[in-house]
């Protein structure tokens, strides 16, 4: 095998110059000394093109080489893979039988087809599978990856067809990871409890749509539609001030709330800006996925399990109490004030940094609430930070909230703040705002603003108001 530029040697050719000059083609006293020195000038050119072309060969028959070498090591490897010296047979293509999934009213017609993708480097063909997949009426091809996770991965994926088509529709298929079977259960958690949202109207509650969902094997495949973007990625381009926020933090209630309704009510266990995606960039529309780690209300956490992204983390789940829908309050207003003020609320990088900012941020415990961890079993060095106000030997401090809240909430974005102070309505709704978040941020989830209450909180109305 030679590669595409072997055989350019006999078709690359540069023409020799043989012109002249004659004497009758210059007038002039000077035309003596012109002659030769246009002359050597045409024999220095005609030297280059031969030396051009000499080196050209010369690389031309090191790549073809190189590529020969190449051939000879993939078809050893090949046979050295196969356990003899036959070329392998090709396999041929698997399909797998139709099934049908009712979702969202609709007939879901699913069938996953694995072929080879053929790259030739000479007579060798890789072993690179793709992976297509059809829904409804399309057969949709898996593309680039969009984001991995510990039990699977989430992929582009798009309409197979031969010309490319501007209107062609995007969708965002999830696949677990087949040799972990805490990754199959995961997904299979997450498909069942998707289609029973969506059953019930998910589609107006601010949560991700399930378009279909397909197993084969040891694979499980949940289609969604494909976002703009995730929250994480929106925050970083966007212009943030107050009204931006309050529509992230009213749809975000709206989605907890959807969820606290049903009978038990569900935990989402992972709110983070990750797990949001953007459906519309202008106005602000957003929609809660991921729910692979769900719980249903209450969710005895006997085993103090790793639930909710450390930064996003309450304390309920440090301690290991029984956990409430009020874990996803904490985490919703984690994500509402790093929206606002384009940082973390918490940076903590252990569990007990994160009880020690707590305790730092919000203050220490009531006496009620710490009566009720004697009977848990926490590590010692926790219990320093969940001394209640009259046994605290830590030194009375204030609580870094109000502060915190203080001097990084404003009404807008850093670039768009101007020289004039702050109008009335203005001030009010900043410190509204300020109180809502204050009304989640505490240790007992108990008495945390409910998403049903949060989300008619008077901070709504008085930003919405035209002025």
């Amino acid at each position: 095998m030679s590669l595409p530029i072997s055989g350019l040697s006999s078709d690359l050719k540069i023409s020799i110059i043989n012109t002249k000059l004659a004497p009758d083609q210059v007038s002039g006293a000077g035309y003596h000394q012109v002659i030769p020195y246009f002359n050597e000038l045409t024999s220095k050119t005609n030297q280059l093109g031969i030396s051009s072309i000499t080196s050209i060969n010369k690389e031309i028959i090191v790549a073809n080489e190189l590529s020969c070498s190449t051939q000879a090591f993939v078809i050893k490897d090949d046979q050295e893979q196969d356990g003899c010296g036959t070329k392998r047979k090709k396999k041929p293509t698997q399909e797998h039988p139709v099934t049908n999934d009712s979702v969202d009213g609709e007939t879901t017609h699913n069938e996953v087809k694995l072929t080879k993708k053929k790259s030739r480097f000479g007579n060798y063909e890789s072993k690179k599978k793709t992976i297509s997949i059809q829904f409804r009426d399309k057969i949709l091809s898996l593309g680039q990856v969009l984001g991995q996770g510990t039990f699977g991965s989430v992929f582009e994926a798009q309409e197979s067809c031969a010309n490319f088509k501007a209107s062609q529709v995007v969708f965002a298929v999830k696949v677990n990871n087949s040799k972990s079977k805490s990754g199959i259960k995961t997904i299979e958690h997450e498909g069942s409890l998707l289609k029973h949202l969506s059953s019930h109207g998910s589609e107006n509650g601010f949560i991700v749509s399930l378009l279909g969902e397909y197993k084969e094997g040891k694979s499980s495949y949940l289609i969604f539609p494909k976002y703009i973007s995730d929250l994480r990625v929106e925050s970083r381009i966007s212009h943030t001030d107050l009204r931006r926020t309050s529509l992230l933090a009213g749809q975000l209630f709206s989605a907890l709330s959807f969820l606290q309704e049903f009978t038990p009510p569900i935990i989402h266990c992972d709110v983070k800006p990750e797990n949001i995606f953007v459906e519309v960039l202008d106005p602000l529309k957003i929609r809660l996925g991921d729910f692979g780690a769900s719980k249903d209300s209450p969710y005895e956490n006997t085993d103090r399990d790793y639930l909710v992204t450390r930064w996003y983390r309450p304390p309920e789940v440090i301690l290991g109490f029984v956990l409430t829908t009020a874990v996803d309050m904490w985490s919703a207003a984690c994500v509402i004030y790093g929206y606002q003020a384009k940082s973390r609320l918490f940076h903590s990088e252990t569990e007990l940094d994160l009880m020690k900012d707590i305790h730092s941020l919000i203050g220490p415990l009531s006496c009620e609430y710490f009566n009720k961890i004697k009977d848990i079993p926490i590590p010692i060095s926790y219990i320093q930070y969940c001394i209640p106000d009259n046994h605290s030997d830590l030194g009375e401090k204030a609580p870094l909230l109000p502060a915190h809240l203080d001097r990084n909430i404003v009404f807008k974005g850093s670039s768009q703040i101007s020289s004039s102070e702050p109008s009335a309505h203005e001030h009010i709704c900043v410190e509204l705002f300020k109180q809502m978040l204050t009304s989640i941020l505490c240790w007992n989830p108990s008495e945390r603003t409910l998403a049903k209450i949060a989300k008619l909180h008077p901070f709504f109305a008085k930003i919405s108001e035209q002025i």
